[in-house]
């Protein structure tokens, strides 16, 4: 498992940070030529077929985008996220830094796709088993995909 693309302090202004502080968060800020190579590498990647599942990091920031990879796939993962000293844990979980990705890479094209992608791309676990567990210095969360899904749809009536 993968998270391309890098993550800043842009929280702007998701339902959870609008809980916690005042308006006036930082908002996503666009690097078009950067995140253009980003999305041209990842694009190449893909139509070699090095990568097994790409899922954008958008509303809600990494937490949300890899519940929902979990929840979809029905599968768990086990991450370690290096979450910088100069940011909280939980805003790096619900940044909505633009242009990231959460991919998935069969291991026999591990290192093509590191290749392909160079610093961009940055390994932070595996998928596997029917928890989705996500540490950084501390276990930040650990909870089963079962779960996630039931919380997920209960807005909708189990739907």
């Amino acid at each position: 498992m993968y998270i391309v693309g890098q993550t800043k302090g842009a929280t702007g202004r998701p339902q959870y940070v609008a809980r916690l502080v005042s308006p006036g968060n930082t908002g996503p800020v666009l690097g078009a030529g950067a995140e253009k190579e980003r999305y041209t590498r990842l694009a190449s990647a893909i139509a070699h077929e090095l990568v097994a599942s790409a899922f954008p990091v958008s509303h809600g920031g990494l937490g949300v985008a890899l519940a929902k990879v979990a929840i979809a796939g029905r599968l768990g993962m086990d991450l370690t996220l290096l979450v910088p000293d100069s940011m909280r844990p939980d805003y790096f979980l619900f940044s909505e830094s633009l242009s990231r990705f959460v991919v998935t890479v069969a291991p026999d094209h591990k290192r093509a796709f590191e290749q392909a992608l160079g610093a961009d791309a940055v390994l932070v676990g595996r998928t596997g088993g029917n928890r989705l567990r996500i540490s950084g210095r501390v276990l930040l969360l650990d909870v089963g995909v079962d779960e996630l899904e039931k919380a997920y749809k209960a807005p909708f009536g189990g739907y």
